[in-house]
């Protein structure tokens, strides 16, 4: 055998060993992807879980849920507490927004994260509020993704209908 043929086989030695490490790292590839689908499933589940628990486990805020969120009867602490509520049920759609838009996850798990906040929760002033306040944090895309199924009326913006947004004196 000359040094042409073993030459000639070392290089086909060669390209099969490529062609089996793509082959190895495209089910690499695809196994990642399904762990990191799990892995953002499995967290949006864990926080709805652990909403639901507090719900379940505090009087106190079990109370505030059923109230009327509009009613001038709600202590600042109250106003607070729905404030922030809300707050974390946006930002948890806009997480669940952007693993949608990564490919990670797919349109139901964001629509998912948003049907809490379809349920007219958004309606009331302070909620309302919340969102003025954040919209442009998330991005364009977003927002009109999140009004076209939570405010399919229009959204406004008006400064008098913020009522958490203050001006300095």
């Amino acid at each position: 055998m000359n040094w042409d043929a073993i030459g000639a086989v070392a290089e086909l030695i060669g390209a099969v060993a490529v062609l089996i490490t793509l082959v190895f790292l495209t089910l690499q590839l695809r196994y990642a992807n399904v762990l990191a689908r799990s892995s953002a499933s499995s967290v949006q589940s864990t926080r709805m879980m652990d909403r639901f628990l507090r719900v379940a486990e505090s009087d106190g805020f079990a109370a505030l849920l059923t109230k009327e969120w509009d009613s001038d009867g709600l202590s600042d602490i109250e106003k607070t507490q729905i404030t922030y509520y809300v707050a974390m049920l946006i930002h948890n759609a806009g997480d669940a927004y952007r693993q949608w838009q990564l490919g990670v996850t797919g349109e139901v798990e964001f629509m998912t994260a948003l049907s809490a906040l379809r349920s007219g929760i958004m309606n009331n002033h302070t909620a309302r509020s919340v969102w003025a306040i954040n919209r442009d944090h998330y991005g364009r895309s977003f927002a009109s993704k999140f009004e076209e199924v939570v405010y399919p009326e229009g959204f406004s913006t008006k400064p008098e209908e913020n009522l958490l947004y203050k001006q300095s004196s």
